[in-house]
């Protein structure tokens, strides 16, 4: 993983291309909140030479999963990064081999992946408790007859 400063971040008004792009498909933070994943793919399509990336971005005083790009030269083109308040401060790419999470365990928060066969929202070792549970909540009790 390398961690880039975000200083190298091309923004809306740095880069006249990149920048008329951004603002025509992402004008406020609120069209840009939680595209990055499509924005970025977006922009890929339309600028082949730009690289996607994805990883963590710093924004405030937390890494968030987010997704930007990169060009040829290694300047980071970051679609969506004014859905924040705060612009990101470093990005943390990830290697492109990891497997990226598909949800988080309901009951223990664990991280879930479909590698590990995750096919719920519940991780493997919850299952059987929350399955358990579930079984005992459903129950009804037998009225006992007396003669």
């Amino acid at each position: 993983m390398k961690l880039e400063l975000a200083t190298d971040v091309i923004g809306v008004a740095s880069h006249a291309l990149f920048g008329s792009w951004i603002a025509e498909r992402y004008p406020t933070p609120e069209s840009a909140k939680l595209q990055c994943a499509e924005a970025t793919a977006a922009m890929v399509a339309a600028f082949p030479t730009l690289r996607r990336v994805r990883g963590h971005a710093m924004t405030g005083i937390d890494f968030r999963p987010h997704w930007w790009c990169i060009t040829t030269e290694g300047e980071i083109i970051d679609p969506t990064a004014h859905q924040w308040s705060a612009p990101p401060v470093f990005y943390d790419a990830m290697p492109e081999d990891v497997e990226e999470p598909c949800g988080k365990c309901l009951d223990c928060g664990d991280l879930l992946y479909r590698s590990r066969g995750a096919d719920s929202y519940i991780c493997e070792n919850c299952k059987p408790n929350v399955t358990a549970m579930a079984s005992a909540d459903t129950q009804t009790p037998t009225k006992e007859t007396t003669s």
